[in-house]
């Protein structure tokens, strides 16, 4: 459990500061949680939305993962596959290019598949779902897979 932590200039505060970091996404509304674990037997990378950027970061150093964000324009959202450290990252249509989805695999920062998407309201993704097809999209997008 987090200690609560009084931040200074703030005269008093009951919630922990890690409650306080904002997203900077959908407005700079606050998305929890605010850190999402990767899966896999490793439990070896956790990350962050920011504002165009993922920030991946690795354990037990809890340091920035080759000390660089993922940058994606527009990026709204990422869930991790539970199976495998592959994040997929949903990206916001920008006037005239689509909204796409992206899976990234974690540490390689390699895209091993992507997906455009046309007149999208909004999106939510689904990690069951990546999980039981994470092997299929590895085995499938090898041949086109570059890193990012």
């Amino acid at each position: 459990m987090l200690p609560h932590r009084k931040l200074h200039g703030h005269g008093r505060s009951s919630t922990p500061a890690l409650a306080l970091v904002s997203s900077a996404c959908l407005g700079g509304a606050l998305q929890w949680p605010i850190f999402k674990w990767a899966g896999g037997k490793d439990d070896a990378y956790f990350a962050k939305l920011s504002k165009n950027a993922i920030s991946v970061y690795q354990a037990p150093d809890m340091g920035l993962l080759d000390k660089r964000s993922l940058k994606m324009e527009a990026v709204q959202d990422f869930v991790w596959s539970p199976s495998d450290p592959i994040l997929s990252a949903y990206t916001a249509e920008q006037g005239n290019l689509p909204a796409r989805i992206v899976l990234v695999k974690i540490p390689e920062r390699v895209e091993v598949r992507q997906k455009n998407l046309f007149s999208v309201s909004g999106t939510e993704q689904c990690a069951d779902m990546l999980s039981s097809s994470t092997s299929d999209v590895l085995s499938a997008g090898r041949a086109n897979a570059h890193a990012i």
